[in-house]
Order: C-alpha cells, then sequence, then structure tokens
C-alpha cells in the first residue's frame, strides 16, 4: 500500500470496522480500483482552473436554472423534488453533479453544525454514466472543505444499493457520527437520464429533504465557498472486493434464520439455481455467494460489461416482460429456482416450479407471505416479528395474519405508503419491525444491525438496506433447510394450503405524464384526495387513506383494495391492487379510474392542459365525466 495521508488512514480504520470476520476481510486503499480497474476522476471538472470558484460552464447553469419561466427549471422540478433524483435535465448538463454536491455539503452543514470533519460514501450501478457523474460529485464536495479535519470518502465501486446504504448506516451505528452515501443509480428504470439516491446522517434523504432544504439551496446557488484544494487525492480511498465479506454476512444470516450447523460450502449444495447476471458485477456478487454456497448455478451473461445498457434490465416487478419470460422458460427447462435483480439490486424475485409444473414468478406481497410465516415459525430468541407491508396490496398479509392467530402465533403487520423512504423509517422507528417488502419485489432487512439477521450486536435506530441479493439467498436456504425441499413457490401453495389462504390477484396499470408536465403530478395526487374525502367520504363502502402521493381504498370486508398514486421514480402514475376475486378487482380499478379522472378534469380547469397518458389503463380512467361520477355515487 502507498503511503497514507491522516484522511486516509482514518478512512481505512473505519472500512475495517465495517468487516464482519474482522479487518482484512476487506481490502482498502488508496492504490485499488473498482471491478473495472477504475478510481474516481477528480481533475476540477466544474472549476475554474484557477482552484478557487465554479467554471463558467457551471456559473451557466446556474444562470438558466434560475431565468425567470426556465424550461430546464420546470423538468428538473417535476423530476427530483419526492425522493429520487433522477433526471433528463442531468443527462443532459453534467455540471448538475457539481450543483448537487454543492448543495449537499451546504445541507450537511447546517445540520451538523460542523463544516469539515465529514466522511461520504460513495458507489454506483452498472452504468458508466454513474461512475462519470459521482466522479465530478465526488470532485466538487472535496473542494468544498467539508471533508477536511479528518474526513473523507470512501468509494466503494459498483454496488448493490442495499449495501451502500446498510455499510453507510453501519458506519453511524458504530462511530455515532457521518453515515452519509451517494448511490449513482437510475434502478430499473429504462430512460436515457442520470440519478441518484441520498442519504445524510444514517437516514435516507429524501423528500421533504430534496423539496424544501436541498432543491432550494441548488436552485439560489446557496453554496458553501470553495476551497483551494491541491490533492483532492488525498482525501479518498477506494475499497476492494466484498464478496467475501457478505458471504460472511449472509452465512450469519442463515445460521440465525434455520438454526443449520451445515458448512458454509454445503448451505445451498443440491440446489439447482438459474439467473441472467447480465454482464453486471451486481449480479456477479450473488452468482459468486451462491456458488460459495455449493448452489449449481447455471448463468446467462456471465462475463462482466462495462458498457452495461438499459438493454440488459430484468426488472422483477415486469412479470410479464421478455426477460421474465426467458427466466420462466430456464426455470422449466432445465428444472431450476431462477432468481432476477435489477440492475442496481435492491429489487429481486424468484422463479420456479408450480405444484402443477409451470414456472412462476412472486411478487413483492408473496415473498413477504414467505418471510413472514418463516419470522412466526422459527424465531428460538423471540426477536421481533412485525413485518411491514406495501398499501399496493395487503390482503394476503391481512388474512395471514388472521389464520395465524388462530394458531395462537401472532404477527404484527404494519402499513406502508409506498417507497423505500417510507419502508426504512418504519424501520428505523420499530425495534420489532425487522424485515418489509413492497410488491415491487423491494425487500428490506437490516443484517449488519439486527441479531434476528445474524448481526453480533443490535444497534436501535437504523433504517435497514434494500439488498435483494441477501433476501433471495435466505430464501433459498429455507427451501433447502427447513421447507422440506419444496422451492419458494411450492412453500408458497402450502402455506396457502396450511393456512386455508385465497390466491389473490395481483394488478397494476402505469398510466403516464409528459416529462414537461412532471410537476403536474403532485396536483393530481391532492386532487384525487380531495375527490375521495369529499365525494366519497367517510360514510362510503370503503377504507379511505389519503397520502402525498395519492388514494388508498379498501373495501370494508377487508378483502380487495386499490391504490392509485404517482410514482417516486418517474412522471407517472401506478395503478395498483389485490383481491380475492376478479369481480372484486374489477369493481375496486373501476372506482380508482373514476377518481382518477375526475382529478385529470380538475387539474386541467385549474391548471391548464397538460400530456396525461392512460396507456393500459384507459378502460378503468379514459372515461367520460358523467361515467366517473356514476361509478362514484353507486360506491357512495
Amino acid at each position: 500500500m502507498n503511503s497514507l495521508t491522516k484522511s486516509q488512514e482514518k478512512l481505512c480504520e473505519i472500512v475495517k470496522k465495517v468487516g464482519r470476520r474482522g479487518p482484512d476481510k476487506i481490502l482498502v486503499g488508496p492504490e485499488l480500483t473498482d471491478v473495472f480497474g477504475r478510481q474516481l476522476k477528480l481533475v476540477g471538472q466544474a472549476i475554474d482552473p484557477n482552484g478557487t470558484k465554479l467554471s463558467q460552464k457551471t456559473l451557466d447553469l446556474i444562470a438558466e436554472l434560475q431565468k425567470p419561466g426556465s424550461e430546464t427549471e420546470k423538468i428538473l422540478s417535476g423530476q427530483v423534488m419526492w425522493y429520487d433524483v433522477r433526471s433528463s435535465v442531468w443527462q443532459e448538463n453534467p455540471e448538475l453533479s457539481a450543483l448537487f454536491a454543492m448543495a449537499y455539503a451546504q445541507v450537511l452543514i447546517e445540520r451538523t453544525g460542523k463544516k469539515t470533519g465529514h466522511t461520504v460514501n460513495i458507489a454506483v450501478d452498472c452504468y458508466k454514466k454513474h461512475f462519470e457523474s459521482m466522479s465530478v460529485f465526488v470532485d466538487t464536495i472535496i473542494r468544498t472543505g467539508i471533508v477536511q479535519d479528518g474526513g473523507g470518502v470512501f468509494y466503494w465501486g459498483v454496488q448493490n444499493g442495499g449495501s451502500i446504504r446498510n455499510i453507510a448506516q453501519y458506519e453511524r451505528a458504530i462511530t455515532q457520527e457521518n453515515g452519509n452515501w451517494i448511490f449513482g443509480t437510475m434502478s430499473h428504470r429504462a430512460e436515457d437520464y442520470i440519478g441518484a439516491k441520498f442519504g445524510m446522517l444514517g437516514k435516507v434523504f429524501c423528500g421533504p429533504d430534496l423539496r424544501e432544504d436541498l432543491y432550494p439551496k441548488l436552485i439560489k446557488a446557496d453554496f458553501p465557498a470553495i476551497v483551494k484544494i491541491d490533492e483532492p487525492n488525498d482525501f479518498i480511498v477506494t475499497v476492494g472486493d466484498l464478496t467475501a465479506n457478505n458471504a460472511d454476512i449472509i452465512e450469519d444470516l442463515i445460521r440465525a434464520r434455520t438454526g443449520t450447523k451445515l458448512p458454509a460450502s454445503e448451505l445451498l449444495s443440491g440446489l439447482r439455481v438459474g439467473m441472467n447476471m447480465c454482464g453486471s458485477p451486481v449480479g456477479k456478487n450473488l452468482l459468486d455467494i451462491l456458488k460459495a454456497f455449493g448452489a449449481d448455478v447455471a448463468a446467462d451473461n456471465d462475463k462482466l460489461n462495462e458498457n452495461y445498457s438499459t438493454s440488459n434490465i430484468v426488472d422483477p416487478n415486469e412479470h410479464d416482460s421478455e426477460p421474465m419470460e426467458s427466466m420462466k422458460r430456464k426455470a422449466k427447462d432445465e428444472d431450476r429456482i431462477c432468481l432476477a435483480v435489477d440492475p442496481d439490486g435492491d429489487r429481486g424475485t424468484v422463479i420456479a416450479l408450480n405444484s402443477s409444473g409451470e414456472a412462476e414468478s412472486l411478487a413483492g406481497t408473496e415473498l413477504l407471505i414467505l418471510a413472514a410465516e418463516n419470522l412466526v415459525s422459527y424465531n428460538p430468541d423471540d426477536l421481533g416479528n412485525d413485518v411491514i407491508f406495501d398499501m399496493r396490496t395487503g390482503v394476503s398479509i391481512a388474512l395471514l395474519k388472521e389464520q395465524l392467530k388462530k394458531k395462537e402465533k401472532d404477527l404484527n403487520i404494519i402499513a406502508a405508503e409506498p417507497g423505500y423512504p417510507f419502508f426504512m423509517e418504519l424501520m428505523g422507528k420499530n425495534k420489532d419491525a425487522v424485515i418489509a417488502v413492497e410488491n415491487t419485489a423491494h425487500e428490506f432487512i437490516t443484517p449488519m444491525t439486527n441479531p434476528i439477521w445474524g448481526a453480533p450486536k443490535y444497534y436501535e435506530g437504523v433504517q435497514g438496506g434494500d439488498d435483494a441479493a441477501i433476501f433471495l439467498v435466505y430464501l433459498l436456504a429455507l427451501s433447502k433447510i427447513l421447507w422440506d425441499g419444496r422451492n419458494p413457490v411450492e412453500q408458497l401453495e402450502f402455506i396457502r394450503k396450511e393456512y386455508g389462504l385465497p390466491k389473490t390477484m395481483i394488478r397494476e396499470f402505469k398510466p403516464k405524464i409528459d416529462k414537461k408536465d412532471a410537476a403536474r403530478k403532485y396536483d393530481l395526487a391532492e386532487a384525487m384526495c380531495n375527490i375521495a374525502e369529499g365525494e366519497l367520504g367517510p360514510t362510503g363502502n370503503f377504507g379511505i387513506v389519503t397520502m402525498n402521493s395519492g388514494v388508498r381504498l379498501t373495501a370494508s370486508d377487508q378483502r380487495s383494495m386499490v391504490l392509485i398514486r404517482y410514482s417516486n421514480t418517474g412522471p407517472s402514475f401506478t395503478a395498483s391492487g389485490e383481491a380475492v376475486e376478479a369481480e372484486e378487482s374489477e369493481r375496486m380499478f373501476k372506482l380508482g379510474g373514476a377518481i382518477m379522472n375526475k382529478a385529470v378534469e380538475k387539474v386541467i380547469e385549474d391548471k391548464g392542459e397538460f400530456v396525461f397518458d392512460w396507456a393500459n389503463f384507459e378502460e378503468y380512467g379514459n372515461i367520460s365525466s358523467e361515467d366517473a361520477q356514476k361509478i362514484i355515487d353507486v360506491e357512495k
């Protein structure tokens, strides 16, 4: 290792504390590179050559954003004002990385009262464009001076999104300070955008943090002064391959959740597993762990590809897409349990054969049932069995709770508004909430800070991370060790039979707004809430929950529900629902569509015309005003 600066020495010490089996399992140093042989480029991309102010191109971008009626600012505000910063404006203006860095640094200074001494964890997904954008971000944030006097930047390379959150939150748990992260990612989105997810002081940084703190500072150029830094590389270290450490964490998790004494190399032996690695380091991490635990793995596209593109995406929530259909064929033709993860590894699902020999992929609510039943059935130390479910669904998990109670087994279920910040916030606030799953196959656990998942010590208040690889290997281990050889799809069938649960219908539609009208989604959500509360009212046949993003309706008999809300990741809406019977599902979607239709008309009346595409939801929403009102009146 090269000689280290004082900042680099301190950073290396922190990284070594993160290792599950001790300091030598994770390599760290200024000379290391990521899996593609890269180190972040710190060459003053957005800084004037004298090193004391922003470059002219960056200043020009600030002027454009501040111009009255700026189309650029209109689009940007509509794309980044909720939780993920994902924007076409960022793709078109690389200097925006510097403005995000400056605004982030200013918020961090104000929240802590400290101008220096901060550490920041940086990671990227599979896309080269995020390596480039995070290079500019890191270069600029170092030049604000916030990492001087004992701080610095960790570059964790190409990482699973949940892994970098777990690591940063664990850093805060063990040091009682910092816990800041930025993850360059577009996740499962296919648009040619640049994006990122932020965390600060051990918590997700989004929603009001973006709208009320970061974005106003960016627009007003309320930034720290640029400090002349002659050697920005003195404040950064790169972390090497984490696969061995990840395997240690998952091994501890499997032992905690099953009680097995098998050697690590046999934890998944005998299982035939399939996957599409997509040429991604995120996929390779999963592939290497499966093999380390003895699984027989057949992987498509198993060569790393630095030029990963949207054509590689396998979205675990798009159950009828060609990539998912291909995995179903693989499962059936080769008799394998197939795994699917998205490009940043925070969503994942299982594709396996049912008892009739047909391949099925599992939705998030079905994955939650598998985990919840395991928590209740195997919890020797009574370490908590609260689970957090997605308001997009909720019928199945509520029915499971009722049936478990009849068998004198307790399961507490907690509803969460869709969006990872809501799930993670609830996990941080509730000690017994040990797992959360969005219906989009987005799973959250706390493997580094909660003994129920094998952590050596419990740390209170940690929000958790969404590492799909950990969750999927956990399910495979249950199949091998506790489920009498049943694969996850067969186990779901077994649970339904054991507890008398019906197989429910889960459906989702995605009407869209043109990106130039993206801000209208907030107006639509508000109008929907007003209509649901005013025209349906508390005397209707439904339980009504209104939230920032939309409206959830649940039938009084709890056998059907629908949630219509704007997407947190783009200028679109999702209409999602779960029901026991097809007729109940139709009824719920017609009512939800009627409310949305009236909201669209109201916003057009108040704000003027905007482009709204009903897409595959036209049967329910794109109807006459008179028909929409008839549906509302009947249900009222």
